[in-house]
C-alpha cells in the first residue's frame, strides 16, 4: 500500500484507509505510540492504558515544577517502556 504525507494545516499527516484499520485492529481515537528508526522507518503501535493512568499522566506534566519537566519525562518514559513496552 502506498500513501502520500499531506500537508493538514500547519502540520503533516497521512490517511489510513479503513481497510488498513481493521485489517490492525485500530480505530478512531485510538492512543497511538509512534517511533522511528533508521531509514526512514515509522513503527506504530496501539497503547492499551487505563483511563485513569492517562489521566494521571496529565495532572503529575500539569502541575510539575518547569525545571523538572526533562527529568520528569524521562522517568515518565523509563516507566511507560518497562510496564508496557513502549518509549516516548
Amino acid at each position: 500500500m502506498v500513501l502520500q504525507i499531506k500537508k493538514w494545516g500547519n502540520s503533516q499527516g497521512i490517511r489510513i484507509p479503513v481497510e488498513l484499520l481493521n485489517e490492525t485492529g485500530l480505530s478512531v481515537n485510538d492512543r497511538l505510540a509512534v517511533t522511528s528508526s533508521e531509514h526512514g522507518k515509522i513503527e506504530i503501535t496501539k497503547i492499551d492504558l487505563p483511563h485513569k493512568a492517562l489521566k494521571a499522566a496529565g495532572m503529575l506534566h500539569r502541575f510539575a515544577d518547569p525545571e523538572l519537566r526533562k527529568k520528569e519525562k524521562d522517568a515518565f518514559a523509563d516507566a511507560m517502556k518497562e510496564k508496557y513496552g513502549i518509549a516516548d
